[in-house]
């Protein structure tokens, strides 16, 4: 433990540098969305990574925003490689509500953004912790590990993408092109801020949820309602289908009472939580505190006011349905017109265009396709045949790795050094493009998490613990060094 004790105390030493270093990182605007200084990201995080010694880098072309592909060697032939993916895109700002310019991060007391002052200082600014911070963060503790090991006790694969805000359009034709280097790799990380709070237990996913979008829309034609899909006189529903009435009927069948998936056959195809996962989700329960999770999501009850405990395992095992309702604006021409009825004018139409877009969320085995041919064959064998379904975007496949990994072995013995408390959930219910390297042509077992914590994804004062960045590096470090000697992988 000498060499991981200098180390340590390596980035205590150079910790204000390497704070500063983040916030020139996180100065730079990277939004997908509009384009906004995305190529310079790219360039920075580039250089980021090709400043580590034995490191080969470039940025590879997608048809999109580019993605920096390459590796750092380790010090010795036959090391295990870990693939490090993350992404330098972030979401678009308003600058409202911020207590700092979003591209400007700085550094301020916990309390001056709401949060308790026992927390300490956060470094406030758009990506300190989704996911632009922990990258950085990840690449520092490379940096302190080769500046007193001389070497990394491991290699690194890096695919760092650009798109990751937008859905990952070309991260798959990417990973399939450049597989072969991709499947270097042993075992994939994703470093994220992963600690409830600032003091509290490191949350590790050991999988995401797949998803999958799609769009049932309804219009008047043969079937019923006006001919030509124009809207008409609302006195005409008496006598006349309404497309909106139809859909809605068509959705409530989607679900039973109590709000699960009432798909036929939905359930045949969705795998059994085993012992293992069981006992993980007890876990889980027995830590669950109600109260903080209500304050966090700025609810009242839990749905059906059933307590959350009693939730939680819906929460992260089963697949989920959410369902947006929304109104086609008119036929050309039309759009004014449908935008008052909308809005709440005194006109009283017949809508004859609607729609709504469902996504759910998906567990082993539920594949995107399968989910859509079976809720294609429910509405038809309940004669709603009109009902159009199609894609609304992308969709992710599920992922999900077991708790025996030799890369999860290392991280309960960093916990155990660190004196850390791991949080294991057997799937992130959240969704992210993972299957793509859990899963076929890579197969590679994964981990998420990172011991520091932020949070505020999207919204205005995204932040970062500052004592947490130091954690993240050090536990880094310590993890990495346990794996490398790992017996299993």
């Amino acid at each position: 433990m000498d060499t991981i004790e200098k180390i340590h105390a390596h980035i205590d030493d150079n910790f204000e540098t390497y704070v500063e270093e983040i916030k020139k990182y996180l100065s730079v605007p990277g939004i997908s969305q509009t384009g906004e200084g995305i190529r310079e990201s790219a360039q920075l995080t580039l250089k980021l990574v090709n400043d580590l010694k034995g490191t080969e880098a470039r940025l590879v072309e997608t048809g999109g925003n580019p993605v920096v592909l390459g590796h750092t060697r380790g010090g010795a032939p036959d090391l295990r490689t870990l693939l490090l993916y993350c992404f330098y895109d972030v979401v678009p700002v308003t600058l409202k509500d911020w207590a700092c310019p979003p591209f400007e991060p700085t550094v301020m007391k916990a309390s001056q953004v709401d949060l308790p002052s026992d927390w300490g200082d956060v470094l406030c600014g758009r990506g300190t912790t989704d996911h632009r911070g922990p990258f950085i963060a990840a690449v520092l503790a490379f940096r302190s590990m080769q500046a007193i090991a001389g070497e990394l006790p491991l290699n690194i694969v890096y695919a760092i993408e650009g798109e990751e805000e937008i859905g990952s359009p070309n991260l798959k034709n990417f990973v399939n092109t450049y597989k072969d280097e991709l499947s270097q790799a042993d075992a994939f990380w994703f470093p994220r801020t992963s600690r409830e709070s600032a003091n509290g237990p490191m949350v590790v996913h050991r999988g995401y949820k797949g998803q999958t979008w799609l769009y049932l829309s309804i219009k008047g034609g043969e079937w019923g309602g006006s001919r030509d899909a124009r809207d008409i006189w609302s006195a005409n529903v008496a006598w006349v289908d309404a497309p909106a009435l139809r859909l809605i009927r068509a959705l409530d069948s989607l679900t039973d009472a109590n709000y699960r998936i009432a798909i036929d056959d939905f359930w045949k195809h969705v795998r059994p939580i085993n012992e293992a996962e069981a006992k993980e989700i007890s876990v889980l329960e027995d830590d669950f505190d109600e109260n903080v999770t209500k304050q966090n999501l700025k609810i009242s009850r839990f749905k059906g006011g059933i307590p959350g405990r009693t939730l939680l395992s819906r929460f992260i095992m089963e697949p989920q349905l959410n369902i947006s309702l929304g109104v086609w604006p008119g036929l050309p021409g039309e759009e004014d017109y449908t935008k008052g009825v909308i809005d709440g004018s005194l006109r009283t139409e017949l809508l004859m265009r609607t729609h709504a877009r469902v996504d759910f969320r998906l567990t082993p085995d539920l594949e995107p396709g399968l989910v859509a041919e079976l809720l294609r064959s429910h509405l038809d064998r309940r004669g709603f045949k009109e009902i159009e379904i199609s894609p609304a975007r992308g969709s992710y496949s599920w992922s999900r790795t077991e708790p025996n990994a030799g890369i999860y072995k290392a991280l309960n013995k960093a916990c155990k050094y660190h004196n850390l408390k791991p949080s294991i959930w057997p799937t992130m219910p959240s969704t992210a493009p993972f299957d793509l390297f859990n899963r076929a042509p890579l197969t590679l077992p994964i981990i998420i998490f990172g011991a520091a914590h932020g949070a505020r994804w999207h919204e205005a004062n995204e932040y970062v613990s500052l004592e947490g960045l130091r954690d993240f590096m050090k536990f880094t470090a310590s993890w990495l060094f346990q794996w490398a000697r790992e017996e299993n992988i």
